[in-house]
């Protein structure tokens, strides 16, 4: 009874501190951050308290990167990692915690996204009788144990269960916390896959993935210039974009599909890319130019085909500190104010563990909030006690 006692006390508490995890398919590092929250839904408030992202120890981002988006594995290295990213995800947190100077006493819970290592909905995997599917690895048993905190993980599987594809995951919250009546506002998440959440004025939002966003340009990155990304976009601005392949690029079905959709480095992967060359001797530098004006024109495209004509995009994810990106964005969309999500009071670089920690704060939600696109979905993620 001790177990339930403590989250119906959660869920009578004025407020809640919630650590929320992050780690995309670029695996640069696991963002960490410490969020305050009171009330839910649509009147949630929230601050701040600390972040940081954690590099991950490149024999384990290399391990991972094995196995990320691959169709044939070895099945004990995958298994073997889904506890090692749980693991060094305890570990991390345990760290993050006494550089802000807490203790697993100052935390309510822990919500932790995993590491995306498979993505097939049904328009990837083409099986009829077999469901959309997802897999993230870092297991949440761990991750509690080894930090002594109540943790939400596997977030998607509900998601999929209620008939989704599993992402993207972050309208929830983008459509809870940063709506506005005044303002027509596209949530643009660049992180490796580009997705958006269209929050107008006057119709429903939309949320979907678009394409790829820094995944073929760190692939270009890693292959050709021994770099992790191409910093700033100071490489592509040294290239020139190949018209002929970009343009065959766009005719993938994907982009021609109908929003909401969801896809990963299964489909948009440095091999993928580089077919569209064949043969031909191409520079690097006009590689990344290609690849990241790609992700310029599947951004733009989705925001079009949405149906706004202006307002803002605030942009979160590792693609806001890449210039040529933004400039690239900012002439493709010359009637859109470009901003920083900082403008919406998260650092860019925080947004998407603010997800995570914000859809965890929703299960101790005793009204949960019903969204307009999806109102049977209410609450998600596993619970772990860590004892």
């Amino acid at each position: 009874m001790q177990k339930f006692e403590q989250l119906y006390q959660l869920s009578q508490q004025s407020d809640r501190t919630i650590i929320g995890l992050m780690s995309g398919t670029s695996c640069d590092g696991l963002d960490v951050g410490i969020f305050r929250f009171s009330g839910f839904g649509r009147d949630t408030r929230f601050e701040t308290i600390y972040f940081e992202t954690v590099p991950m120890p490149l024999a384990l981002k290399k391990d991972i990167l094995s196995v990320l988006g691959v169709k044939q594995v070895d099945l004990q290295q995958l298994t073997i990692l889904n506890e090692a990213f749980g693991l060094f995800t305890a570990h991390s947190v345990n760290e993050v915690l006494k550089k802000a100077n807490l203790s697993a006493k100052d935390i309510d819970c822990i919500a932790s996204h995993g590491q995306t290592v498979f993505h097939a909905p049904k328009s990837l995997h083409q099986q009829v009788a077999y469901p959309n599917a997802t897999l993230q690895i870092g297991d949440g048993d761990h991750i509690a144990k080894h930090t002594g905190i109540l943790t939400f993980s596997d977030f998607r599987q509900k998601h999929i269960a209620f008939g989704g594809e599993g992402a993207p995951l972050a309208p929830y919250a983008d459509f809870a916390l940063f709506s506005s009546p005044d303002e027509g506002r596209v949530l643009l998440n660049i992180g490796g896959i580009s997705n958006l959440t269209t929050l107008d004025k006057t119709s429903s939002p939309i949320a979907s993935d678009v394409g790829p966003g820094n995944t073929i340009l760190n692939a270009i990155a890693r292959k050709y210039f021994q770099q992790e990304f191409d910093q700033g976009g100071a490489i592509a601005k040294q290239g020139r974009v190949i018209d002929a392949a970009l343009n065959t690029m766009l005719d993938e079905p994907f982009f021609k599909a109908t929003m909401p959709k969801s896809t990963g480095q299964e489909i948009f992967n440095l091999d993928w890319f580089l077919s569209f060359f064949g043969e031909a001797k191409v520079q690097p530098e006009d590689l990344m130019a290609t690849a990241a004006q790609l992700t310029v024109r599947c951004i733009a495209d989705a925001i079009e085909l949405s149906g706004m004509n202006n307002g803002a995009v605030y942009v979160s994810g590792g693609g806001i500190h890449n210039k040529y990106l933004i400039d690239g964005l900012r002439m493709a969309l010359p009637d859109w104010k470009i901003k920083a999500f900082a403008a919406l009071g998260i650092s860019s670089d925080a947004k998407e563990a603010l997800v995570f920690a914000y859809l965890a704060n929703e299960n101790f939600n005793p009204n949960p909030v019903e969204y307009p696109w999806e109102p049977s979905l209410l609450t998600m993620g596993k619970l772990s006690f860590p004892y």
